[in-house]
C-alpha cells in the first residue's frame, strides 16, 4: 500500500508542530548538554558551514570548529567559526554574520520544490525532517552571531523572525481558504 501525500497537505503542519513541540518541552529539558548538541548537530553543522562558506566566498580565512564550549564573552557554544581577512568591512562581518539565515530560503525553498506536489508518505517526512532541520540551523542565531551584525544584519534578523513567526498564521489562513472553497 503506497499512501500519496497531497501538495501542501496538513499532515505536513501537524507533524512539524509535534515534532516542535516533543523537541522544545519534552526532549530538550530532560536531557545533558552533550546530549543536546548531538541532537542539534545535523542543524549545527549546516548553520556552522554558512558562517564558513560566507567567509571564504569573501576572501577570509576560516577555520570551523564543531563542539561544546565558550566564545570570548563567555557564552556557551556549540560550534564556532574563526575568521580573519574577510574584505567589505563592517558589511563583510554583518554579511558572514547573517548568512545562516539563507536557510530559511532553502526551507521555503525544499518546501515549495519538494512538499508542493503529490508524493508517497515517507519521502514527504523526510523532505520535512530536511526543512525543519534547515529551519532549526537558521534559527541557532547564537550572542557572537548577533554581536557581528551592525544595524542592517540586525533589522534583516528582526524582520525574519517577524516574518517566521507569521508564517504558521498564513498557512492556517490558507487552508480555511481552501476548507470554504474561495
Amino acid at each position: 500500500m503506497n499512501i500519496i501525500l497531497a501538495p501542501y497537505s496538513p499532515v505536513y503542519l501537524i507533524v512539524s508542530l509535534t515534532t516542535v513541540a516533543v523537541w522544545l518541552f519534552v526532549l530538550l529539558p530532560r536531557v545533558s548538554l552533550r546530549v543536546r548538541w548531538w541532537l542539534h548537530f545535523p542543524a549545527l553543522l549546516l548553520h556552522e558551514t554558512c558562517h564558513f562558506i560566507a567567509v571564504v566566498l569573501l576572501g577570509g580565512s576560516a577555520r570551523m570548529q564543531l563542539g561544546l564550549g565558550q566564545d570570548s564573552h563567555g557564552s556557551l557554544t556549540y560550534g564556532s567559526v574563526h575568521y580573519e581577512g574577510v574584505g567589505l568591512g563592517q558589511v563583510g562581518k554583518t554579511l558572514v554574520s547573517i548568512a545562516p539565515l539563507l536557510l530559511f530560503v532553502a526551507a521555503a525553498a525544499i518546501a515549495h520544490l519538494k512538499l508542493g506536489q503529490p508524493q508517497p508518505v515517507l519521502e514527504g517526512l523526510g523532505w520535512l525532517g530536511a526543512i525543519l532541520c534547515c529551519l532549526l540551523g537558521a534559527s541557532m542565531y547564537s550572542s557572537s552571531d548577533w554581536r557581528g551584525t551592525g544595524l542592517l544584519g540586525k533589522f534583516f534578523v528582526v524582520t525574519s523572525a517577524l516574518q517566521i513567526a507569521l508564517m504558521p498564521v498564513f498557512y492556517v489562513a490558507w487552508g480555511i481558504e481552501l476548507l470554504i472553497g474561495k
